[in-house]
């Protein structure tokens, strides 16, 4: 483990916290055959919110600010772990970009999933998360957000088409279990199919060739969580966000949209930005940097159109006092 920078946990609290998450992983996988793990833990200067990961030859990055606290990239970590398997010991990739719902969104599926399966992640918090991605499911372009419900579907149709017999992990084992083939779109499809019902074969082929919608399943979170529909704004932060960070001005303001009725315009200086991704309900914060030196801060909720959209709720008898 490197770790840069000061932080509100202790080493031994990012190293126990480390240890069980990506133990998680491995013991998912059955297999510990790695000559080392390196972890490095770099410290963003920017407000809370902040976070990303990059992940190496037996190794990765885990970039925070400061100010978050640990538990929120647990998940994380488990995501830059699972591509030690996926896609790294399924086969050399044929497909490229065309599999990336399957490489990032199944990875980040699995990522929060197995934090959630080793006691780390209430079941709350689990949920809260996959309606999150269920709400901006039908305006999204984003292969991990994506993919991840693709795999929360087939993973439930796979144990109601094989009464609870099997589940996405089969199909995941066997992915690797046949390395010696390429990893391509039409693989990962005929190996699911497998454990799925005629009708469900074609739906998979459906969803994944077009986006289309996908309808929730009252037993893909388990006993303690049934579905509904409801109408709720997705996620919409009004321009063009990531050129935006990497180009420190702002780029791409739609017209009418909520940045732009909020005072953000093309071509102002950021200096600063809080944003919790995906997250229509929680405040954006940013600072425009004037060539005066003078900054304004500019605060909105990224609510986009409003979508008819599945989501989970968890049932009385099940929570905890």
């Amino acid at each position: 483990m490197a770790i840069r920078g000061e932080w509100k946990f202790t080493d031994e609290e990012v190293m126990s916290a480390v240890a069980k998450t990506v133990g998680a992983v491995r013991d998912f996988w059955r297999d510990d055959n790695f000559p080392y793990f390196l972890i490095t833990l770099k410290q963003y200067d920017h407000e809370r919110g902040s976070g990303d990961g990059s992940e190496f030859t037996n190794a990765f990055w885990l970039y925070m600010s400061r100010p978050d606290p640990l538990s929120e990239y647990l998940p994380t970590l488990a995501h830059e772990a699972f591509h030690a398997w996926n896609p790294r010991r399924m086969g050399i990739e044929a497909d490229g970009q065309k599999i990336e719902w399957f490489r990032e969104g199944f990875t980040q599926y699995y990522g929060y999933l197995l934090v959630h399966r080793a006691g780390l992640m209430p079941l709350s918090d689990y949920m809260n998360g996959i309606n999150r991605d269920l709400r901006n499911y039908p305006s999204s372009t984003n292969a991990y957000l994506h993919g991840r419900i693709i795999a929360l579907w087939l993973d439930g149709r796979i144990r109601k088409d094989s009464n609870q017999k099997n589940s996405l992990d089969n199909v995941m084992f066997d992915l690797v279990h046949g390395a010696d083939h390429p990893l391509t779109e039409a693989r990962i499809l005929e190996t699911a199919g497998r454990y799925l019902a005629p009708d469900s074969r074609v739906e998979l082929k459906r969803i994944v060739g077009s986006g289309a919608g996908i309808a929730a399943l009252d037993d893909a979170l388990g006993p303690c969580a049934h579905a509904s529909t409801e109408e709720l704004a997705a996620f919409d932060a009004g321009f063009d966000f990531k050129a935006s960070i990497a180009a420190q001005k702002v780029i791409g303001v739609t017209a009418d949209g909520p940045a732009f009725k909020a005072g953000l315009r093309d071509g102002q200086v950021l200096s600063g930005w809080s944003v919790d991704n995906n997250e229509p309900d929680k405040a954006a914060k940013f600072t425009i940097q004037a060539d005066e030196g003078a900054k304004t801060k500019i605060e909105y909720f990224p609510r986009g159109k409003t979508v008819a959209v599945p989501q989970y709720h968890l049932d009385q008898a099940c929570r905890t006092p």
